[in-house]
């Protein structure tokens, strides 16, 4: 994306978050855009460039800007430099790396992650025993905002446990990862609510941070919360809004308790993506619908505070028809990969541990692009959502 583009992209989304139509009824609008969604394996081979990086899940991207890409990504595999394959690899729970070209078919990736006598180790650290796993953010004022969910083992299935969210404020994005300087960020009861991640997807305008998230309780709901931005840039997050749906206006959150949080829409998954379509004039959600074998779906809505479409599917992934055991998780958007369409990622994975290391089908991030269809003659056209 090129500086015009930027520049151009963020006017409509500031308007579109601060303008944007008035509350709806509670019931959520009929979906009418037709869309078409496809395979798109080329890009696929910029997850394959580096001969270490065996694979990862996650899978979020933030527009750096200068023709950089952050990619987050949950848990990997980097494998020995004598031994690149993923079998006797080292299993961390995130990683990062920089794409550099908008286009993934001819960009570069980098990957990072940090190092303790010569082993490869979580790129970002954790209390002992328990671990990281990077949602989303975004570039403010120069610097960058990563939100985070804050995971435990356990013995039962799936084997941990979501404690809550927390947040990081990278004061040098511009330079390597590896040499990075962040700071945790100050942060409301509601953070330590096992019930609450903040980590989907993060949105901004010229006066609030808008963050994305779940609540599970009761509903599996898609929520927003909202900071200034000068609160941000100042490391404090301990007072977010929410929308009241009654009252029309935001609102302090109740602390604590997550009662009274704003649904936006049920059925969430913990990892989904929210940006402002500007072909569309609404804001596309996209996520996995259903679990173990998700579908890609997508909602819509004239306005962050407006009610959500209900959720339509556009993909059905073929690993939904592979081995017992597999799933299909994390689908997100893309906006800053340039192609005819809207670049998408879902993510694989299986419960059969000796299939994800002996099947390197598994655990890459796949590609799709969501195209608008022409109203008249149902025919694909190349246009981006």
């Amino acid at each position: 994306m090129n500086r015009l583009r930027q520049v151009r992209f963020f006017v409509i989304l500031v308007a579109a978050l601060r303008f944007g139509a008035p509350i709806a009824n509670a019931t959520p609008p009929a979906a009418t855009t037709a869309f078409d969604c496809v395979r798109w394996p080329e890009a696929e081979a910029l997850f394959h460039r580096d001969p270490r990086w065996r694979g990862a899940d996650g899978a979020a991207s933030i527009d750096l800007g200068e023709g950089r890409v952050l990619w987050l990504f949950g848990d990997t595999f980097i494998a020995a430099a004598d031994s690149p394959r993923r079998a006797g690899s080292t299993f961390l729970r995130n990683s990062v790396a920089i794409q550099t070209g908008y286009d993934p078919t001819t960009a570069t990736f980098q990957p990072y992650f940090q190092t303790a006598e010569e082993a490869p180790r979580d790129f970002f650290s954790a209390a002992e025993g328990k671990w990281v796993w990077p949602g989303h953010g975004a570039m403010v004022d120069g610097r960058l905002l990563l939100f985070f969910m804050r995971a435990a083992p356990q013995e039962a299935w799936p084997k941990f446990v979501i404690e809550g969210w927390e947040a990081r404020l990278v004061e040098n994005p511009t330079a390597p990862p590896t040499a990075w300087r962040w700071r945790d960020l100050d942060l409301p009861p509601l953070a330590s609510t096992g019930d609450v991640n903040l980590a989907a997807s993060v949105l901004q305008d010229t006066h609030f941070v808008y963050a994305f998230g779940t609540n599970r309780s009761p509903k599996h709901s898609g929520i927003v919360l909202r900071w200034d931005r000068e609160d941000v840039l100042e490391g404090d997050l301990t007072a977010p809004s929410f929308w009241n749906t009654t009252a029309h206006e935001w609102q302090s959150v109740p602390a604590p308790s997550d009662d009274g949080l704003t649904t936006l829409f049920t059925e969430a998954q913990e990892e989904y993506s929210v940006h402002y379509a500007a072909r569309l004039k609404q804001f596309l959600q996209v996520q996995t619908l259903g679990f173990p074998l998700g579908k890609i779906a997508v909602r819509t809505a004239d306005a962050l505070t407006s009610s959500w479409s209900a959720p339509r599917v556009v993909h059905t992934p073929v690993e939904t028809h592979w081995a017992e055991g597999t799933f299909v998780y994390s689908a997100k958007a893309h906006p800053e990969q340039q192609t005819d369409g809207l670049a998408m990622t879902y993510c694989t994975n299986t419960k059969n541990d000796l299939q994800v290391f002996s099947n390197e089908s598994y655990y890459y991030p796949r590609f799709l692009k969501l195209r608008l269809k022409s109203a008249t003659t149902d025919r694909d056209a190349p246009e981006t959502p």
